[in-house]
C-alpha cells in the first residue's frame, strides 16, 4: 500500500516537472518570436517601390529629370514630400535622405557609385549669355531647391526637386537608389536591409529633361 502510495508521488512529481519544462519552453519560444516581430517593425527607414519611408514622412519619387553639363549627363529627383508626424516640420528634414546611386559600368564588370554633388543651377550656363536667359533659369532653379526650407503642416505634401542630382558613368545601364543607413547609433532603427533600394531605368533618364515651369 505505501509503495503504491509512493509510487504514485513520484508520478505526480515527474508530471509537474514536465509541465514546469513546457511551460519555460513555451514562454521562451513566445518571447523569442515577440522579440523578432518587434525588431522586423523598428526599422526606421525601408522602401516600398518608388517611396522611401522615414519616421516623420515619405519620399515619393515621380520621375527623374535632368540634362548635359560638361558632356555628362546628370539627373536629378522630382519628388513628392509628405509629412506624416503631428507637428510642423521643415521639407529638409524629411527629404534629407542619404540615398546612394551605383551603376554598372558598360562592360559590366563593377558597379559604380556616381558622383551626387551636380545641382539643378549647373543646367544654365551663364558664361555667355548675353539675353539673360540662362541667368533668370539659373536663379530660378536656385529658388526652387530652396523651397526645402519652407514648412510643412501636419498630413500634407510638397512637390519639390531634390538640391543635388547624380552624373551618370555612362548611358546604357540602369541605375540603383540606395538608401543607406541615416547615421543611426542604434541597429535597430537602421535600414531594412532587405528594401532599401529603387531602380530607375536609364531610358527615363536619357529623356526626361528638366522643365523649370513644373515646379
Amino acid at each position: 500500500m505505501k509503495k503504491s502510495f509512493v509510487v504514485g508521488l513520484l508520478l505526480l512529481s515527474s508530471l509537474s516537472l514536465a509541465a514546469c519544462g513546457s511551460q519555460s519552453a513555451n514562454k521562451e519560444n513566445t518571447s523569442t518570436a515577440t522579440s523578432t516581430v518587434k525588431k522586423a517593425k523598428n526599422y526606421k527607414y525601408f522602401v516600398t517601390d518608388n517611396v522611401f519611408h522615414e519616421n516623420k514622412g515619405t519620399v515619393t519619387i515621380n520621375k527623374v529629370v535632368g540634362g548635359n553639363v560638361k558632356n555628362k549627363r546628370v539627373f536629378f529627383l522630382d519628388e513628392m514630400v509628405t509629412n506624416n508626424s503631428n507637428k510642423e516640420i521643415k521639407v529638409s528634414s524629411i527629404n534629407f535622405l542619404e540615398i546612394v546611386a551605383y551603376q554598372k559600368s558598360t562592360d559590366g564588370s563593377q558597379e559604380i557609385k556616381l558622383d551626387d554633388q551636380a545641382t539643378p543651377s549647373d543646367l544654365f550656363d551663364t558664361t555667355d549669355d548675353s539675353t539673360g536667359v540662362q541667368t533668370d533659369n539659373y536663379n530660378l532653379a536656385n529658388s526652387i531647391v530652396d523651397r526645402q526650407n519652407n514648412k510643412l503642416l501636419p498630413g500634407k505634401s510638397a512637390h519639390i526637386l531634390a538640391e543635388f542630382g547624380y552624373t551618370l558613368d555612362n548611358t546604357k545601364n540602369n541605375v540603383k537608389l540606395e538608401l543607406v543607413n541615416q547615421n543611426d547609433t542604434d541597429p535597430e532603427v537602421s535600414v531594412n536591409p532587405h528594401k532599401n533600394s529603387y531602380t530607375v531605368n536609364i531610358a527615363d533618364i536619357n529623356n526626361n529633361q528638366l522643365n523649370l515651369a513644373d515646379y
